[in-house]
């Protein structure tokens, strides 16, 4: 074939990505125009033996007398066409057509490899984005729970370079106490994509001190461009030493009252000024 053309669909257009044998070339196509854009609307391919008998036909150069245009797809859905058309006289017949479509077969799913490949490609440049300007620490583990990467924020809570942690173990920093619910928690997770589960626990700091986290860990071991067990988490000592703090300070006051050997009331000191006020008046 002398002259090929292959056109893929963005939005309602068709764009043209690569063509043969062309003096004068159509770099776009609406799908409501043209024989390109027909095949584009139906899904259906198509032969037209003598194109001088199609109204809907763009001429992009003299001469042209048939033309066969096959729909490309991926995912069931319409993704481009693909074009032959021939000059001198010569026709194309169902033999083309035929052969036009198993080639589409072909082309369909090397077309849809390579959109694949792009998206997980700018989908991980994305979720690699918000990892790294996340205020939260980020973990990313494999299925057995071995540390896979730490987003910049995870040094600076737990005093961990990098290259300490990856191929780790998580449950390696976990508190002795906190262990066996939190196993059970990854158990749990890595059972079902897309869970989620929270958790608090204790975790070792370098400097084999105790951080409480707050986590939030998500399966995503299915996820192209991610593959990997997603935890966000955050440091709460300070939060949890003030509840801690504020409990303590509660029990006291209580203990105070009830073992008291003196009686202790509360007193409304609003309704004692009010009553000193009125005295005055009187």
């Amino acid at each position: 074939y002398t002259l090929v053309s292959l056109y893929l669909l963005r939005d309602e257009t068709l764009i043209l990505q690569h063509q043969v044998g062309y003096s004068h070339v159509i770099n776009e196509i609406p799908i409501s125009q043209g024989i390109a854009g027909r095949v584009a609307r139906s899904g259906l391919p198509l032969l037209i033996e003598d194109i001088r008998t199609d109204k809907a036909f763009l001429g992009a150069i003299d001469n042209i007398v048939s033309e066969v245009c096959v729909p490309l797809f991926y995912k069931d859905q319409i993704i481009g066409v693909l074009n032959v058309e021939s000059t001198q006289n010569t026709k194309l017949s169902e033999a083309d057509l035929n052969l036009m479509i198993a080639l589409s077969e072909h082309i369909s799913p090397a077309i849809g490899r390579a959109r694949l490949y792009t998206e997980i490609g700018e989908n991980e440049k994305r979720f690699r984005a918000l990892i790294e300007n996340s205020a939260d620490a980020i973990t990313l583990l494999d299925a057995q729970g071995f540390v896979t990467y730490d987003s910049p924020a995870a040094p600076g809570m737990l005093g961990y370079d990098p290259e300490e942690r990856i191929g780790k173990s998580v449950f390696e920093l976990i508190h002795a106490d906190d262990l066996r619910d939190t196993r059970g928690l990854f158990q749990k997770l890595i059972e079902t994509t897309g869970t989620r589960v929270r958790s608090v626990f204790r975790l070792r700091h370098k400097n084999n001190s105790w951080l409480w986290i707050e986590a939030v860990a998500t399966n995503l071991l299915d996820e192209p461009g991610v593959k990997a067990i997603v935890v966000n988490y955050r440091d709460i000592t300070e939060r949890i030493q003030t509840e801690s703090a504020m409990s303590a300070n509660e029990k006291r006051y209580r203990s105070l009252f009830e073992d008291s050997p003196i009686a202790l009331w509360e007193e409304d000191f609003s309704a004692v000024k009010q009553h000193l006020d009125t005295l005055r008046e009187q």
